[in-house]
């Protein structure tokens, strides 16, 4: 979309362009002038063909400049104001390249604390392997624009463990491969999941039967 922007605005210049030397010159031609006047009346139409097409390109760039700021003024604060976790990190080399004050919060880190780490170094040991395999998948083009890689232990800077839900999406971030991510913390409900199915082992263990079964008991009981 943008390149194809591009080649419009590129190609209307052009020909607006070939139009006004053409057109100009004719009508130069047509007025029967000497010479010297043609020459002096294209000097002039250059100058002012010069003008005129610098103040509208002034004018498209501004345009532009102002329009792009604006969208990164709003994500950034998207960005820094969400209630979620999120980051950036280089696709490369797994580094945290900025986190938003939601993943300090959560997390226990300060934000200089991340900046030394990697998206590895808060994940159990035995949860690596599956984060590089999922990586080579996002490196390879294997994942989907926006991939959403599901249930996720995390451990944060007083070793407590989080189960999170990680959806990302690969972007730049100052030039450099990266990906940005958006946690979202299901710690309370896979707790309270585990509670629940605790309590149903319990209730199953309490009311299943002897395994001698009720002729046992009442032959004991009759004795």
């Amino acid at each position: 979309m943008r390149r194809r922007r591009a080649a419009r605005l590129a190609v209307t210049y052009a020909v607006i362009a070939v139009a006004w030397i053409l057109l100009s010159d004719g009508m130069l031609l047509t007025l029967g002038l000497s010479a010297e006047d043609i020459a002096a009346y294209s000097v002039l139409k250059g100058i002012g063909f010069v003008v005129v097409t610098s103040v509208s390109l002034y004018a498209l760039v501004d345009r532009f400049v102002f329009t792009l700021e604006r969208r990164e003024r709003e994500y950034r604060d998207l960005f820094e104001h969400n209630p979620n976790p999120m980051w950036f990190y280089d696709l490369d080399t797994l580094v945290f390249l900025r986190v938003n004050d939601a993943a300090v919060a959560k997390y226990g880190y300060s934000a200089e604390d991340f900046e030394a780490m990697t998206i590895a170094d808060i994940r159990p040991p035995e949860d690596l392997e599956r984060l590089y395999v999922n990586l080579e998948a996002v490196r390879s083009g294997a994942a989907s624009d926006v991939n959403e890689s599901g249930a996720w232990r995390h451990i944060t800077k007083d070793g407590r463990v989080l189960w999170v839900d990680i959806t990302s999406h690969i972007t730049e971030f100052e030039g450099r491969p990266a990906e940005a991510v958006v946690v979202r913390d299901l710690t309370e409900a896979h707790e309270a999941r585990q509670e629940l199915f605790r309590l149903r082992r319990e209730r199953l263990l309490v009311e299943r039967p002897s395994p001698a079964g009720p002729k046992a008991e009442s032959a004991t009981t009759d004795g």
